[in-house]
């Protein structure tokens, strides 16, 4: 079962950077830009960190785990950046830290939504 865990996890992480780095007149129909910008980022990232920390059971795994949503975050903001010749989004790192920074309450609330 864990493989298949970490197959749906590679692949959610690549669609993740396909939506991300797809040139810019065509995010228009992923609903990337615009009234939905911030909530998908908070869905997209909040829903990356408790996939990730779901199947951990020491802190500092879960440290890790975080720490390298974070890099990953920074990363495609950085790479569109270099691709696009844009500036780098800063608020964008910031709504997709928050949401990584509540991932751990998010997944105790499904958890706790799971037992009953």
């Amino acid at each position: 079962m864990r493989r298949w865990n970490g197959l749906w996890l590679l692949l959610w992480f690549v669609m993740i950077s396909f939506v991300s780095l797809v040139p810019f007149p065509s995010k228009n129909v992923f609903g990337t830009h615009g009234t939905l910008h911030i909530a998908g980022h908070i869905f997209v990232f909040g829903a990356s960190g408790v996939m990730l920390l779901a199947y951990t059971s020491t802190a500092l795994s879960r440290l890790r785990r975080i720490l390298l949503i974070l890099l990953f975050c920074a990363s495609l903001e950085a790479l569109q950046a270099v691709i696009y010749h844009i500036r780098f989004e800063w608020s964008d790192i910031l709504i997709d830290y928050f949401a990584v920074a509540i991932s751990p309450l998010l997944l105790y609330a499904w958890r706790l939504l799971m037992e009953h």
